[in-house]
């Protein structure tokens, strides 16, 4: 889930250069997050 998470960061890269860098870090957390609640619950 990691990679899809970074596919829309990219995604958002190329549509919204202005604010990427934030939305980036933001989805970029949700996916870290996302993965150690997927490892914990398996």
């Amino acid at each position: 889930m990691s990679f899809l998470f970074n596919l829309i960061a990219s995604v958002i890269n190329s549509f919204l250069p202005n604010i990427s860098h934030s939305l980036f870090s933001i989805t970029h957390l949700l996916g870290i997050v996302y993965s150690f609640m997927f490892i914990y619950l398996n």
